[in-house]
């Protein structure tokens, strides 16, 4: 659909399934070291508790089904590293926001638990564990994740240029253990992450698969201001026309205004409107 989209033969420019479905085929595609998960340290607060280095294996499930409370999140992301699995969460969005419920109250064990906020529920069905996936096309693979709680994080996607707090702290408040497990970033910084991967990336299909994603999230507005630059210099000695007059530089152009001319009064033969003499 990228392609589509780009060709102007896509009826979902506004969809937040089908972006979220091209940035992640691209990140599917490329190599995860560099690609996912290179992007996935670079997000504020969530680097950090990832492993520095070593061979990774990734895996994405697209829009898969918490066992749980039923939310459906946009991406679930494996990670495998020898000794450490780790699972992302992630919920994106585009023009809209959270897709809250009515609250309600849960019993989790020998815990009630506010429910409702979307934030919330896909956190809770993320330390549940167990989600229906897509297999084949079809969504009747039942997983189970391998992770331990604590590596298991929600990333909250947006297309807000600053951090989206009002959203965050609400959610936080109604579930404060996810604190520490809940983060952000936006669209714009996932444009910035393709930008650099340009530069180290050049080789076939992965210079065509950075430059189709490239140019469909700068189509959708989510470059960021990098400065002013100075213009362009133009050769002047090279033109052949000044500007919007059909002239030759040599010619004369406006330069500015003069005092109009005196009349002389005593030669005039006719007073203003009417032809007649002054005799008349």
């Amino acid at each position: 659909m990228t392609i589509a989209e780009l060709h102007g033969k896509s009826p979902f420019n506004t969809s937040e399934d089908f972006l979220t479905a091209g940035v992640f085929t691209a990140f599917r595609y490329l190599p995860p070291e560099p690609g996912l998960v290179s992007f996935l340290c670079s997000v504020p607060g969530l680097g950090a508790k990832l492993p520095a280095s070593g061979e990774v294996e990734a895996r994405l499930h697209f829009w898969p089904l918490g066992a749980l409370l039923r939310r459906e999140p946009d991406l679930l992301i494996e990670l495998k590293w020898h000794d450490r699995r780790i699972h992302v969460v992630v919920e994106a969005k585009y023009f809209a926001g959270p897709s809250d419920k009515t609250g309600s109250e849960f019993l989790l064990g020998d815990q009630t638990i506010s429910i409702g906020r979307q934030l919330v529920d896909e956190f809770l069905d993320l330390q549940n564990g167990y989600y229906t996936v897509f297999r084949d096309g079809i969504r009747d693979c039942h997983i189970a994740l391998d992770s331990k709680p604590g590596d298991r994080y929600l990333l909250y996607l947006t297309a807000h240029p600053v951090r989206p707090d009002a959203e965050l702290t609400r959610a936080l408040s109604d579930h404060p253990e996810m604190l520490g497990s809940l983060h952000w970033t936006n669209w714009h910084h996932v444009l910035e992450h393709f930008q650099a991967l340009r530069l180290s990336l050049t080789e076939f299909p992965y210079v065509q698969i950075l430059a189709d994603i490239c140019l469909l999230l700068e189509r959708k507005g989510f470059f960021t201001f990098h400065g002013f630059h100075p213009p362009v210099p133009i050769p002047r000695t090279n033109l052949d026309h000044v500007f919007w007059l059909d002239r030759r530089p040599g010619q004369r152009v406006f330069s500015g205004f003069a005092r109009h001319p005196v009349l002389g009064l005593s030669n005039l033969t006719s007073v203003f409107w009417q032809a007649r003499s002054n005799n008349e």
